[in-house]
């Protein structure tokens, strides 16, 4: 990563930032970076409060990537706890991490007893928060803590769901929408994926939907889709040309907050989601006592082997420690007054600068978690003399420039290839490149030296 930013999170050595419990819940959790390299954040949990994650964006657009980011920075933290879902795909995207989930289902009926439990608990920490509060202690929002952590549901391919024609599904929709609007001040938060970005995949509940904050779309099949995902935002800023590969994401944080472009982590192998699983397992904390009870026999019988491996999945906990107080949580400020035209025009100034960024890079996200120790990327290696003759050769016959696209044809080179080949020219000094005018301008390359 470029560079990190003044949050408690960011404080830690680089090599701790993703140890097994040295993070909390209240501390911003890592997903990417923005276009000017700073660290792009998107948290469950605040200082205001319990969140609504929300996850859109089509087929292929690094959706299950991006899950398995947040709940890689999930599991690390030492006060965490996750309930998970998928009956899409019978639990497969979210399988490999089957052992640092408290509870998971994969049918529709097993995720309804889970929203049930959750709204109890959701109900039993509030009275014992009131409790506190009448003998003058306690805190208005509960604090994440090894003793009482934060619980998180996540909830992938809502459609599958929500948008259904069933008793179940609308029972389903009720149960979420009644944690979204009550999960703030109780230590609980969710996560909620979907791809088709209407209103059935939330089960038409426009009050779930205005519970959902904050939200990352990815690429989208039509403009109308990404107005959906971002109602609020400034239609300057919404800009499908902004998706040019998987991993690009508009992250908007705040109702009325403009988009920001982002390029996710990339943690995609399922071998190394379940590596990284199989480290954070044995550091997983329990429940806490009020939750489990009011949880009841559902919690109690719930499911341990969903997958049928012949085991109890069921992490071991940790025992509960009391950390540190966390240090102060410095985030972009929360806007105090609505969008204006000015905000608008700097809204569409960054799409554009956005997509300078990030037009031509490669297919895959450039940031890649691995061993979730390197957060600072590595010296840039040497190119292959053979590879930059091929480019020269292919532009010494091109006087006006040749764009990204026209350089791989004339090549016979992949995307990748092309795009890290012109990279490392461009860094030194051997091509320039302007882009072509009018909308939708390319960039266009050139020999810095032609001979």
């Amino acid at each position: 990563m470029a560079r990190t930013a003044a949050a408690s999170a960011d404080q830690l050595d680089p090599a701790d930032q993703w140890t097994a419990g040295a993070r909390t819940a209240r501390d911003p959790l890592p997903v990417g970076v923005y276009e000017d390299g700073t660290p792009a954040h998107a948290s469950p949990w605040t200082k205001v409060g319990g969140r609504n994650v929300f996850v859109t964006g089509a087929m292929g657009s690094g959706k299950t990537n991006l899950l398995n980011v947040l709940t890689a920075g999930l599991v690390a933290c030492h006060d965490t706890v996750i309930f998970g879902a998928d009956v899409a795909k019978s639990g497969k995207s979210l399988a490999p991490w089957i052992t640092c989930f408290d509870w998971f289902a994969t049918t529709p009926e097993e995720v309804l007893l889970m929203l049930r439990a959750m709204n109890r608990i959701i109900k039993a920490r509030a009275t014992e928060g009131a409790r506190l509060a009448a003998q003058g202690k306690g805190d208005a929002v509960l604090q994440p803590s090894p003793r009482l952590p934060l619980l998180v549901g996540i909830f992938d391919e809502l459609s599958s769901l929500l948008g259904r024609d069933s008793d179940v599904a609308d029972a389903c929709t009720e149960e979420m929408t009644q944690i979204a609007e009550t999960d703030r001040e109780v230590a609980v938060a969710m996560i909620l994926s979907t791809q088709k970005p209407t209103q059935d995949s939330l089960g038409n509940s426009g009050r779930l939907k205005s519970q959902l904050n904050p939200v990352l779309a990815g690429r989208m099949n039509r403009l109308s889709d990404l107005r959906w995902a971002l109602p609020n935002a400034p239609a300057e800023s919404l800009n499908l040309g902004v998706y040019t590969t998987p991993g690009v994401w508009l992250s908007q944080d705040g109702a009325d907050a403009s988009p920001l472009p982002m390029r996710s982590f990339a943690l995609y192998e399922p071998a190394d989601v379940a590596r990284l699983a199989a480290y954070y397992a044995p550091h997983r904390p329990q429940l806490d006592a009020v939750s489990r009870l009011a949880a009841g026999p559902d919690y109690a019988n719930r499911n341990r082997d969903p997958f049928g491996i012949g085991a109890d999945t069921t992490p071991t906990p940790a025992a509960p420690t009391e950390a540190a107080p966390a240090a102060p949580v410095a985030q972009r400020p929360a806007p105090d007054r609505r969008v204006t035209k000015a905000d608008a025009v700097a809204a569409s100034a960054q799409a554009k600068a956005a997509i300078e960024q990030v037009a031509d890079l490669p297919d895959l996200p450039p940031v890649d978690l691995d061993n979730l120790t390197q957060l600072h990327p590595p010296a840039h290696e040497p190119v292959d003399p053979d590879a930059i003759a091929v480019v020269l050769t292919a532009l010494q016959g091109a006087p006006d420039g040749l764009t990204r696209a026209e350089i791989q044809a004339a090549t016979g080179r992949s995307k990748s290839w092309t795009c890290e080949i012109l990279a490392a020219m461009t860094r030194d000094e051997q091509v320039s490149h302007t882009r072509d005018t009018g909308k939708g301008g390319q960039r266009r390359y050139r020999l810095t030296h032609p001979t």
